[in-house]
């Protein structure tokens, strides 16, 4: 059972724009958790992502190291991939009506890690008649994406379900699902990262007067009604956005079958992801190793 749980900010009065971003996202944007254990359940919360294609979703890297460490007690291997994956995801379809609206549940069949910033896609199966519904209904209406770094001052909308709450009942399952909505400045943008060792990634750092709760790590991050990245953790009164722009050197194989690499910048070369800024952002990228021999991709440029 999906509970939605009181919002941490009044969405009454959102302008029409933000209003229908959200209502866009509230059918893609997701919380994930996972199991440890055995029965009688051991659950996990998790972060948020959100679906970006059909079958496909992303979320943070950091998000699905953890379920990793939960499950297998130890530190997920440095390597990417393709790994099995014990978790499930949970949305709330109408924010605005939250008690009423249909709720819809989601399998993780497995997920493929970046090895050089905070990004994981994920392999999604229908877990409900809901999914099954909805499954058939997004096409068209996933989102543009916005590769490059959002200047300084622009104003983003990060959406994702923080502190949402697991817990078995009877036989099943009662999330509680507290779908929430962040209005956040850009301060400052990191073509390569913020630091060694901490946020080593590209990204930018986004201010907000309201707290970054745990769970809300995954969530979505859109600019001028495009996603242009997701939260990778709180960070000097704001948050760590994690850049989109790295994931398109990304090889990654999804599927049971799946014996051959993708580099997923042909999603964009073949319309399956609309990102109107990849012509340009294409060059700007470089890849390669730091003196430490550890895998780095970043901007040669700030795209905008």
């Amino acid at each position: 059972m999906i509970e939605p749980q009181n919002r941490t900010r009044d969405m009454s009065n959102l302008s029409p724009k933000d209003r229908s971003l959200i209502e866009q996202a509230a059918r893609l944007v997701f919380g994930i958790f996972g199991f440890a254990g055995n029965e009688p359940y051991d659950l996990q919360g998790g972060g948020s992502g959100i679906i970006v294609a059909p079958g496909l979703a992303l979320t943070a890297r950091h998000v699905v190291d953890d379920f990793y460490k939960q499950l297998e007690g130890r530190e997920p291997p440095s390597w990417p991939g393709r790994r099995r994956h014990e978790a499930n995801l949970f949305q709330v379809l109408d924010p605005f009506n939250p008690e009423f609206c249909p709720k819809a549940s989601w399998r993780v069949e497995s997920e493929c890690r970046a090895c050089y910033t905070d990004l994981a896609l994920l392999e999604l199966n229908i877990g409900c008649p809901v999914s099954e519904r909805l499954q058939l209904e997004l096409s068209g209406q996933f989102f543009e994406w916005h590769l490059g770094l959002p200047p300084k001052g622009a104003v983003v909308l990060a959406i994702g379900y923080p502190k949402h709450s697991v817990a078995p009942e009877g036989g099943g399952i009662r999330v509680g699902a507290p779908f929430t909505y962040l209005t956040l400045e850009v301060t400052q943008t990191f073509p390569k990262h913020h630091s060694k060792g901490f946020y080593d990634f590209p990204g930018f750092h986004a201010a907000t007067s309201n707290p970054i709760e745990g769970g809300f790590s995954g969530g979505p991050v859109f600019y001028d009604g495009r996603l242009c990245g997701l939260v990778a953790g709180e960070w000097d009164h704001g948050a760590y956005v994690t850049a989109l722009g790295p994931l398109a050197l990304m090889d990654y194989t999804l599927g049971e079958g799946d014996k051959d690499k993708h580099r997923f910048s042909d999603l964009f070369n073949n319309g399956v992801i609309a990102a109107s800024d990849w012509p340009a952002i294409r060059d700007q990228l470089w890849k390669g190793r730091d003196e430490f021999g550890n895998p780095v991709v970043y901007f040669h440029e700030v795209g905008r």
